[in-house]
């Protein structure tokens, strides 16, 4: 399925590779299926970005851009440079409190959707990084 208007939750440079990631953030379970689901935007990365190299060189030319921008405003360290011509995708998954075994329990239901195959797009194949709620909080500005 086409995707005409993909977004992505955060762009990220890895600071030791320059690999450069779009990733999709996901606030417990309930965030993992249908509609803007984990498998929706594997599916929209990989229509859009992945699929069209034009896309995807435009898309890491204007993130070398905004980096720049942020590098020059002393934002972003000037040794943090995009040294990859492939975007890749990851996941970011916050759990829904900080309790064990809640956490246990999401953690358990994000792996068995990881290895489901929906349309062929496993979530398996794209990392999936956790956050316990009082690691990080994330502000809009």
């Amino acid at each position: 399925m086409k995707k005409e208007k993909p977004r992505f939750d955060i762009v990220a440079v890895r600071k030791k590779t320059g690999q450069l990631y779009v990733m999709e953030l996901k606030k417990g379970t309930g965030a993992l299926y249908g509609t803007s689901g984990m498998h929706d935007h594997v599916d929209s990365f990989e229509h859009t970005i992945r699929e069209n190299k034009e896309a995807e060189s435009s898309f890491i030319e204007e993130i070398e851009y905004i980096l720049m921008q942020k590098q020059i405003m002393g934002l972003i360290d000037k040794r943090v440079k995009i040294s990859h011509d492939e975007v890749q995708f990851a996941f970011v998954y916050s759990f829904s409190d900080n309790h064990r075994s809640t956490r246990k329990l999401e953690k358990a239901e994000v792996e068995y959707l990881s290895k489901q195959e929906i349309k062929g797009i496993k979530i398996a194949d794209y990392p999936i990084i956790y956050l316990r709620p009082d690691e990080y909080t994330l502000k809009c500005s």
